[in-house]
């Protein structure tokens, strides 16, 4: 792209290459849309042309959209509760003392 235009910057990622990066860190891709179909031109008539451009580019080929919006959502587990290694321990805090003295 060229570098007078927000296009010229940043790197570009498709639509699956973000989508296997997210699923790779427990993300969840929620809700996915398009847009910024029109070239990036200085041209009144293709300006003119633009709304009908946005429908056309999101229906036809929505993979060369300029800009892709994601909604999405973080996969987080809660723990289990841990059991006690010992079950003495539970029933007797001076057995986990004395049995760290003489594990020491």
């Amino acid at each position: 792209g060229r570098d007078t235009t927000p296009f010229g910057h940043g790197t570009p990622y498709s639509l699956s290459q973000i989508s296997n990066a997210l699923r790779e860190n427990l993300f969840v891709l929620e809700h996915k849309d398009t847009t910024l179909f029109t070239p990036p031109v200085q041209a009144r008539f293709i300006h003119r042309l633009s709304p009908g451009i946005e429908v056309a580019g999101h229906i036809l080929c929505p993979a060369f959209a300029g800009v892709h919006i994601l909604e999405i959502s973080k996969q987080i587990y809660a723990g289990l509760p841990q059991k006690s290694r010992h079950k003495r321990a539970a029933k007797n805090p001076a057995w986990v003392k004395a049995t760290q003295k003489l594990g020491s």
